[in-house]
């Protein structure tokens, strides 16, 4: 597929007012706009303008409204822009660019190349053998009349009448396996928690692990293992880690380091397409059993890998400790309640206070 060329900058002529009339003003070669890597000759204004060709090789580029531009004698070149234009091929052998609204391109008499740009484009062949290539923004509808007109279209979208489709291409199956790179940025801070930040303030090592099925290391609404309960209340990892090794549906496993504030830890785990779901979790320090991370975050879905993501952390309560605020002494929790969002008022104000941090994910291999 052939670049879209997009307008630089410029032109050799300038279409002082809309009209059908085309004033020529020269102006220098540098300072002019490009259509399909071409200097414009001619080029519309920022309002709405009715631009025509000639008898030669034009290179018309309309301006920032809603145009419409009129090929005519020659091989031409025409590129819409910020405006819902519409594009129409003359006599000649003429390329037709949409622009970044939705357009109508249309093809004539000879064998045109019309091709779609960011917005849902319309592109009509004409009478010659034409190509209509769709955009890459949104799914266009390209119609094939006349000649036997060739249809591509990256969005799969329906092609109609005489077009002629390309032979379809295989799509290689994703791999087995990936590895990806969890970045976890706490933004724990006096500058984002001014009124909530306890003394000491901290994380604890984060632990990351790739898993089967929603729920296997942060159970939503259920109680917590002790192995959350030992790293929400004291940021104890061991009994975590040791209920991840014995999970025969749980991935790879990595744990990070202690964070003092603000600061970042990074991780690294094998995934598989059996085990497609990240979760992270870190304790928030003091606290009596509040954490924080993300959770059951797929990475592997309709037969493809993600390739980056990027997503705040989500305050928990693992429902373990009832402790009133940052800095409570041990209050066990009888009988143990859920994981769930901050129901404690002193930790409902820090999280509304501001964001924990975010986590970036990465898929390296």
């Amino acid at each position: 597929m052939r670049s879209r060329g997009g307008i630089s900058v410029g032109v050799v002529a300038v279409v002082i007012m809309a009209t059908v009339a085309v004033v020529r003003v020269p102006i220098a070669a540098q300072d002019a706009p490009r259509c399909d890597g071409r200097v414009a000759t001619i080029v519309g204004t920022a309002g709405d303008d009715v631009l025509f060709g000639t008898e030669g090789d034009d290179v018309i580029v309309g301006g920032g409204g809603n145009d419409v531009i009129r090929a005519f004698g020659g091989n031409d070149h025409l590129c819409g822009d910020n405006g819902r234009d519409r594009l129409f091929g003359g006599r000649g052998d003429d390329t037709l660019l949409g622009g970044k609204k939705n357009d109508i391109l249309k093809g004539d008499q000879g064998r045109d190349h019309l091709l779609g740009n960011q917005g849902r484009d319309r592109l009509i062949g004409g009478g010659g053998r034409d190509i209509l290539e769709g955009g890459s923004g949104f799914p266009d509808r390209l119609v094939g009349k006349g000649g036997v007109d060739t249809c591509t279209d990256p969005q799969v979208q329906t092609f109609v009448e005489s077009c002629e489709l390309p032979p379809p291409t295989t799509v290689p199956p994703a791999p087995e396996s990936a590895r990806y790179r969890v970045t976890l940025v706490l933004e724990w801070s006096p500058t984002t928690h001014p009124t909530t930040l306890p003394p000491g303030w901290h994380t604890s090592p984060a632990v990351l692990a790739a898993h089967a099925t929603a729920g296997q290391m942060v159970p939503i609404g259920t109680i917590a293992s002790p192995g959350i309960e030992s790293m929400a209340e004291i940021g104890q990892t061991s009994l975590l880690l040791n209920e991840l090794a014995a999970d025969q549906t749980v991935g790879g496993v990595d744990t990070g380091r202690r964070v003092d504030g603000t600061g970042t830890d990074v991780l690294e785990v094998d995934t598989t397409q059996g085990t497609p779901l990240l979760s992270l979790v870190t304790m928030l320090a003091p606290s009596p059993d509040w954490f924080t991370g993300v959770a059951d975050v797929p990475v592997f879905e309709n037969g493809a890998w993600l390739e980056r993501l990027e997503m705040d952390v989500t305050p928990w309560d693992a429902g373990t400790d009832s402790g009133t605020d940052f800095t409570s002494g041990n209050v066990d929790t009888q009988p143990r309640g859920v994981i769930s969002g901050p129901v404690n008022p002193s930790y409902m104000a820090a999280a509304t206070e501001g964001r924990f941090g975010y986590v970036v994910i990465e898929r390296i291999v």
